[in-house]
């Protein structure tokens, strides 16, 4: 649960830093060269994955093998797959290094910061290579059930990021500040992981054998390649939007669609800690206690993700206008088309995300790769083709469609499926009443903008108190059966695996 905390800190931390960066940035930095840096950003997430799957594969395996405390096993695995991570990824780095000169070009940017663009996205490379190794010694400190040191140094990073950036802001360094202030923290965190790790290092591996084994290093290849190409079409989905956007519009709407999107992405991160928490002891039903059993805690799953998907897609829906013209301005604000489409992505997204537990714990990981290409192409395709028809309402209208797709193609590989969402005709009732329940909150929030107009903080936060305590009391009142039951799995839950 101490990995739960930490993760739960960590949403904290990245709120905070997003929406005290975000105005400082427009103060400080001119909008087309944020854009640009935007769409540098996701382009650059895609050198997280060089550690090919190895990351999260290290911990699997060193946590079997530390259940049957073989030791020897665990200094290989470890061993093999951290100089794994660190040889790929140096490779890809040096190769990343080659392009990076020519992306200011190609994404057109102009600015009083354009010089400092080139500098900015390799040290950005740079930062991101060292949080790939820090992930790689997080991976065997996880895995040896010793996450103390990895949460607390990469607590500290934010902490020290957010403030660095802050002051050299200040100082005028511009663009370069955002880099500058990441890699300060980013090394701060890969200190202490490092420390940590050579003092676990030495009270549990043996001296006596050798750590890399060519055998472990291929056999640890081999099984990472589903892993890598899941995540390669989840970051797909997730941020290639931002090079699109800035490619075939321009790279200051990239600034208006982050804007746009981020209260959404906030309930999307916090609903999925519930779908994160209760897939490990979801899959332990699977494995121990049957299919029916595992039906009955899927169904509850399901029910509670969307009713907690339509509160928190009406609540961007009523709020995300109000949002924005406190934080940044109303001048951002890109329309109610918009934020409709953004809405029922958001929805979908909720929902899909509920299936792929359901799907995980049942390990059907072939599945879910497959899904993840789908819906990846899919959106790829379809926020080009509608971007240039429709600007950003036609980038929003593919993620929804490919999120669609996805999870009709997550949901067709459950085992069971039918009877999860199979409903008796008093069933059908209960939900439908549900259903009406859920849409109360907006309803009343709705019916108050009239008389308490969301103009000042004040009485935005009294107005989003009220849709809280409405969908609190609907909780208490109607959804008692649902509660338990997923209560029972989360505490059923020894770890939690955060994707």
């Amino acid at each position: 649960m101490m990995i739960f905390g930490g993760g739960q800190i960590m949403v904290v931390l990245n709120t905070l830093r997003n929406l005290v960066l975000i105005p400082v940035y427009l103060k400080y930095i001119d909008q087309s060269t944020l854009g640009a840096w935007m769409a540098f950003v996701g382009a650059n997430s895609f050198l997280g994955l060089s550690d090919f799957g190895l990351n999260s594969l290290m911990t699997q395996k060193i946590a079997f093998l530390f259940g049957k405390s073989d030791y020897k096993s665990i200094k290989q695995v470890a061993y093999s797959g951290f100089f794994s991570v660190l040889a790929i990824s140096a490779v890809i780095l040096f190769l990343a290094q080659f392009f990076i000169g020519y992306l200011p070009h190609w994404l057109v940017v102009y600015g009083v910061d354009t010089y400092r663009m080139e500098p900015a996205f390799r040290l950005a490379a740079l930062e991101t290579f060292v949080v790939v190794l820090t992930n790689g010694m997080a991976g065997v400190l996880m895995g040896l059930q010793r996450p103390m040191v990895h949460i607390t140094g990469m607590i500290a990073a934010q902490i020290i990021t957010i403030s660095m950036i802050i002051s050299l802001l200040q100082f005028d360094y511009g663009i370069l500040s955002i880099p500058l202030g990441a890699i300060v923290g980013t090394f701060v965190w890969f200190i202490g992981n490092a420390v940590g790790l050579q003092r676990v290092a030495a009270e549990t591996f043996p001296k006596s054998v050798s750590g890399l084994d060519v055998h472990v290093t291929k056999d640890l290849l081999r099984n990472s390649y589903l892993i890598f190409i899941t995540k390669l079409c989840n970051l797909i989905s997730n941020k290639s939007y931002s090079l699109v956007v800035a490619l075939i519009l321009a790279p200051s709407m990239v600034v208006i669609i982050e804007i746009n999107r981020k209260a959404a992405l906030l309930a999307q991160d916090i609903t999925n800690r519930i779908s994160g928490s209760v897939m490990p002891g979801l899959a332990h039903v699977w494995g121990r206690e049957g299919r029916d059993k595992f039906i009955d805690i899927s169904r509850v799953l399901l029910r509670i993700t969307t009713y907690l998907a339509i509160w928190g897609a009406s609540a961007f829906l009523l709020f995300n206008q109000g949002f924005i013209k406190l934080w940044v301005g109303n001048e951002y604000f890109a329309g109610f088309i918009l934020t409709s489409l953004i809405s029922g992505y958001t929805l979908v997204a909720l929902i899909n995300a509920a299936a792929y537990t359901i799907s995980f714990a049942q390990g059907n990981v072939r599945a879910i790769t497959s899904a993840a290409v789908v819906e990846s192409v899919l959106q790829i395709l379809l926020s080009i083709g509608l971007g240039f028809l429709w600007g950003l309402n036609g980038i929003a209208a593919a993620w929804l469609a490919a999120s669609a797709v996805g999870l009709l193609v997550q949901a067709s590989s459950i085992r069971g499926i039918g009877r999860i969402i199979a409903f008796k005709n008093i069933e059908a009732i209960t939900a439908l009443q549900y259903l009406i329940s859920a849409s109360a909150p907006g309803a009343v929030t709705l019916l108050l903008t009239h008389w308490i107009k969301p103009d000042n903080w004040i009485s935005f936060f009294g107005l989003a108190a009220v849709y809280c305590l409405t969908a609190i009391i609907i909780i208490v009142l109607r959804f008692k059966e649902l509660r338990r039951p997923l209560i029972d799995a989360i505490q059923n839950t020894r770890s939690v695996l955060f994707y």
